[in-house]
């Protein structure tokens, strides 16, 4: 009984102090609407709400005290719901009264959306498109007709991706907005970049961007080879300058390039990409180089995108490309995608190791013909590196059957498919698999917890140089990839006298054929990788044929002399007055 009665007291104060709100709510919106007229619509409220005698009798005051409250809409273009659910600010003296008191520029009713409850309430008729109600005359029992489309449909969708490439949100961009730094301020920044500028040398007529040095990989090869023959071209006036974050080689490593290097990170460490770009702005504005390489620099290549028109009238811009990068589900990135289309008209010259991938930005990019005369093919050298006549670096080929061991090597990363190599290895138990390469700090992680598992495959870690690969142990190599330009290791592969068999990826095709090793058609084609290794074990004459054929490709593409003469050749690239190629002594 007690329980009962302390209800009922509870209940009254609730009511007692509850009343007073809502009338004095009820009645500033009876203000309001007399103010608005026309913003509620009697018929409209009695239609699409429970009839009672009172609504139909007294609409206005009904809505005041009661519709309003129970968030009724006053007219067929006002959802109280949605613009509560918009403005969560009108929960403290309900939707009606704050859009009455504060909106500006309100809807007048005309050319809006009818409201849902007007359709219902039949205040409206709607005629309804025929097209969307009639009976499909598709024969159901056909449906796996659209099914069988599917790859055609996925092919043409993939074509229309790569035309128009729409952002796409990734936990890398997540991850860079919380690690990034916040900014500092504009007169600190400024600080930097003239200690930056301080530290460059002088009178910089060449200038190399580059993000790290000292890391293993095929650009960065590329990177020593372009070094080297920048040493022998000028006499001073050269310097390496890495704006990037990932920059980390200590200063008493770097006397052997050869020419001063020169980091950000050397002064400012925290700065973010935006304020890198500012400092590699300063830099260019106050050295105004006569030529700008950039190679594999992020800062370089968005500095480039906004304001490389602005350098190119002092300063000759050439990147580096070297493959279509893609993701998951194919989807593009990188800097042919993200950065070249947007910034060509700003570059003196695009340097590709590779035809294929100028084929590729020819036909993706729309391009006309002068912005094609900037591509040039500069093919990367392994030969003739130390002045000798090429034939002489090679090794001669064992005749005769060899070990039924197959050799990989390459940089561990995730687009090197080594689950490709793991499917191949499963199917061949009889053959193995040697792995050679490094893991880099900078590469996504890579699953080699199979390697273990399989007794035919072994992790030997990362080598040296080439002549430390024990070639005699092997009569194969084979190379797994899903995306690449012209891999190193294909051409170091051949230096060394080993059978190549590699899929149709990048540029590969232009080195890897039927004359000079074995292609095959895809990164997931493990049955053409079996039978290719299975064809060099039964017939060791024909893997010879195909190494002496690759040889002698590498005499006519990628010697040191080919190498030089086509960077030569590049319009602007050596500065004319003041190039000049150092008497080498003998």
């Amino acid at each position: 009984m007690s329980r009962r009665f302390f209800n009922i007291i509870s209940r009254t104060f609730y009511i007692i102090g509850v009343i007073p709100y809502f009338t004095f709510s009820g009645l500033a919106v009876l203000v309001l609407l007399r103010l608005n007229r026309g913003f509620l619509d009697r018929k409209f409220y009695v239609a699409t709400n429970k009839r009672t005698r009172f609504r139909r009798r007294f609409p206005l005051l009904d809505f005041c005290f009661l519709g309003n409250r129970n968030l009724a809409d006053p007219n067929p273009w006002f959802s109280q719901r949605d613009y509560l659910a918009a403005h969560r600010s009108a929960a403290k003296c309900g939707p009606v009264l704050h859009f009455l008191l504060f909106s500006r520029n309100r809807p007048t009713g005309r050319g809006e959306a009818l409201h849902r409850a007007a359709i219902a309430a039949g205040l409206v008729s709607v005629i309804p498109n025929a097209s969307r109600t009639a009976t499909s005359v598709a024969d159901p029992s056909r449906a796996h007709v659209v099914l069988d489309m599917w790859p055609e449909v996925k092919a043409d969708l993939d074509d229309l991706r790569d035309v128009a490439r729409g952002a796409t949100p990734t936990s890398e961009i997540q991850r860079r907005l919380v690690t990034n730094p916040r900014g500092l301020p504009d007169a600190v920044v400024e600080r930097y970049a003239c200690a930056v500028v301080a530290a460059m040398p002088r009178d910089v007529r060449h200038l190399v961007l580059v993000p790290w040095l000292g890391v293993s990989g095929g650009s960065e090869v590329v990177t020593e080879r372009v070094f080297a023959f920048l040493r022998q071209r000028y006499d001073g006036g050269l310097c390496i300058f890495s704006p990037d974050a990932e920059f980390d080689l200590p200063v008493t490593e770097r006397a052997r390039f050869g020419m001063p290097v020169v980091a950000i990170n050397d002064i400012a460490p925290a700065l973010t990409l935006e304020q890198r770009i500012r400092v590699l702005d300063r830099v260019l504005i106050e050295l105004r180089p006569g030529t700008v390489h950039c190679i594999n620099s992020s800062v370089g290549w968005s500095a480039f995108r906004t304001n490389g028109k602005f350098y190119s009238p002092d300063t000759k811009i050439f990147v580096n490309i070297y493959s279509d990068v893609r993701i998951k589900e194919g989807a593009p990135v990188g800097f042919f995608w993200s950065f070249l289309p947007f910034m060509l008209d700003g570059l003196a010259g695009v340097i590709a190791d590779n035809e294929t991938i100028i084929g590729k930005a020819r036909r993706y990019f729309g391009l006309t013909a002068p912005q094609m005369e900037r591509f040039h093919v500069v093919r990367t050298p392994v030969l003739g590196l130390g002045g000798e006549h090429p034939p002489h670096r090679f090794r001669p080929v064992p005749e005769g059957p060899r070990p039924r061991r197959t050799l990989w090597m390459s940089r561990i990363a995730q687009e090197k498919r080594l689950d490709v190599l793991r499917a191949v290895a499963i199917a061949a138990p009889d053959r193995h698999f040697d792995i050679y390469g490094a893991i880099l700090a900078v590469s996504q992680k890579v699953d080699l917890s199979w390697v273990d598992e399989l007794p035919n495959v072994t992790y030997r870690g990362r080598f040296e140089d080439l002549a430390s690969l024990p070639t005699d142990d092997y009569d194969s190599y084979i190379f797994t990839t899903s995306m690449e330009g012209m891999p190193i290791s294909i051409l170091e592969v051949a230096l060394l006298g080993l059978p190549i068999v590699a899929p149709d990826v990048g540029g590969i095709g232009e080195f890897v054929g039927p004359q000079t090793g074995w292609l095959v058609s895809g990164p997931d084609a493990v049955d053409e990788y079996l039978a290719a290794l299975k064809e060099i074990e039964a017939n060791p004459d024909l893997a010879r044929q195909r190494v002496e054929a690759a040889r002698q490709r590498l005499v006519e593409r990628h010697s040191w002399e080919a190498f030089s003469r086509s960077l030569l050749n590049l319009p602007g690239y050596v500065q004319p007055d003041v190039g000049h190629e150092r008497q080498q002594s003998a």
